[in-house]
């Protein structure tokens, strides 16, 4: 019966394939936590002893963006990914809501 949370079934695929996409949303969103940020600056606080520290000389400026323009391409591919996985479970939602059927409960 369509009604059934079985794998077996539509209604029970389709929601579990709007979980797995919704799951991938969430991976995809630690990867944009790492990747999408402004500029590196050369003086950071060091998280460990809470002291700032510099690196300013030309080739340590050179490498921060180096490594900026690497981390830019990555959040857009995973922010790509993103926009993917959320429009996949948003499909494979609606699916399920016509072929799951629900019974109406008394009140």
């Amino acid at each position: 019966a369509g009604h059934c949370g079985g794998t077996d079934t539509l209604c029970g695929r389709s929601i579990l394939r709007s979980a797995a996409a919704l799951s991938g949303v969430g991976e995809t969103g630690v990867f944009l936590r790492v990747f999408c940020h402004g500029p590196t600056p050369c003086c950071q606080k060091n998280p460990d002893t809470d002291e700032i520290e510099c690196e300013c000389e030309p080739e340590d400026i050179i490498e921060n963006k180096r490594d900026d323009k690497d981390d830019q391409q990555q959040c857009a591919r995973f922010g790509g990914s993103t926009v993917k996985l959320l429009g996949s479970a948003a499909l494979a939602a609606t699916e399920a809501e016509g072929q799951c059927k629900f019974s109406k409960t008394a009140e």
